[in-house]
């Protein structure tokens, strides 16, 4: 769960460039022209290959303005997410991997989305089986999400009836969280807006981390993606907790304001005169428009349950072939959701990652 350290070395003789970037380990700048990075621990390697052949060369800091490749190194659970990263050419040289913020948001995301025991088994048979074909390995981490949530909603293949029963005969409480039930709309989108705000912080800690890292002091205050963010987002976190339990509390609702408030006014100080108020209205919708986004999260997870409410009613109408409704069914919800489920998942994240991490990223590889 890091980025793996580099090393710069600078050789004065073309053809050594073009032969050490043949050693692995060794990766070249995007000119090729003298500059090669190569990790840290392949130093000894390179610098006996070099002397034994008689190449000048020295081992120089790298700089900022230097972009090296990135190379990321993750635990086995998030190593197939790794290269979802560096394809969104995330994260810059010497900041933080976000490659397990990643994982966990997009196996939450996907699970909330795609709820069911069933189906989340067969996306893990189905990882496992192509377990060494790209991408695929992630259906194992996912499918176990799905079957977390689905438990949750009740559901086994669509039916949310089977977990109700077994618990009952067991004589053991449970509750299930009936997705198309309209008193739980609500509580559903609600719940994604919050979850979407907890990703949006957890992002904006990691730019400010990553400002701190870079001594870009200033831009943590002032930088719409660092405290102005976090202000903004504790407002709306009080203002919502108000709005779920019903509070009147003015207390709560001047501490809202205040921190809003402080959250304008350094907006406004960062700002030129003629540009202080787009600054802030831009930061507010970015800010909003961002939240809304988890929105559509709630909205697949209502989609794939009406999508198995409908399979089960059509099974309904023809009884003496309604298993093969079922199965048929099935199979195709899960064809067509998990792949739209999965191409959503990414397009959230790394907008929120594009988002609060502003910077221009550097080279991936």
């Amino acid at each position: 769960m890091s980025i793996i350290k580099m090393k710069k070395m600078v050789l004065q003789q073309k053809e050594a460039v073009d032969k050490i970037k043949q050693i692995k380990g060794v990766y070249c700048s995007k000119d090729c022209s003298d500059t090669v990075f190569f990790v840290a621990d392949r130093e000894e390697i390179l610098v006996d290959y070099l002397n034994n052949n008689d190449y000048s060369f020295q081992i120089k800091e790298i700089e900022p303005s230097d972009k090296p490749t990135v190379l990321l190194k993750n635990n086995w659970f998030s190593k197939p997410f790794a290269s979802l990263i560096t394809d969104s050419h995330l994260p810059h040289y010497g900041q933080i991997d976000p490659t397990s913020f990643y994982t966990i948001c997009f196996c939450i995301l996907f699970g909330v989305m795609f709820g069911d025991i069933g189906q989340g088994l067969l996306l893990i048979i189905f990882g496992f089986l192509m377990r060494k074909k790209g991408h695929y390995s992630i259906f194992m981490r996912v499918g176990l999400f799905s079957m977390i949530f689905g438990w949750f909603y009740g559901s086994i293949f669509g039916n949310e009836e089977i977990i109700s029963e077994i618990m009952q005969q067991a004589h053991l409480s449970y509750y299930r969280f009936g997705l198309l039930e309209r008193a739980n709309t609500e509580t559903l989108l609600l719940a994604v807006a919050f979850i979407g705000i907890m990703m949006i912080l957890t992002a904006v800690v990691i730019n400010i981390i990553d400002k701190y890292l870079e001594k870009k002091y200033k831009e943590i205050i002032f930088n719409n993606n660092c405290l102005p963010a976090i202000l903004f987002y504790i407002s709306a976190l009080i203002l919502g907790f108000m709005v779920l339990t019903k509070s009147t509390s003015r207390v709560l609702l001047v501490i809202s304001l205040l921190i809003l408030s402080i959250c304008c006014i350094i907006l406004l100080l960062d700002g030129t005169k003629e540009k202080r108020f787009g600054i802030i209205s831009s930061s507010i919708i970015k800010y909003i428009s961002a939240v809304m986004s988890f929105l559509q999260v709630g909205c697949f997870a209502l989609a794939h349950a009406f999508l198995m409410y409908i399979v089960y009613y059509l099974a309904s109408l023809a009884n003496h072939i309604s298993i093969v409704i079922i199965i048929i069914g099935n199979l195709i919800v899960m064809a067509i959701e998990a792949t739209e489920v999965w191409h959503q998942c990414n397009h959230i994240i790394i907008r929120t990652l594009h988002g609060f991490l502003s910077d221009e990223a550097g080279s991936s590889h």
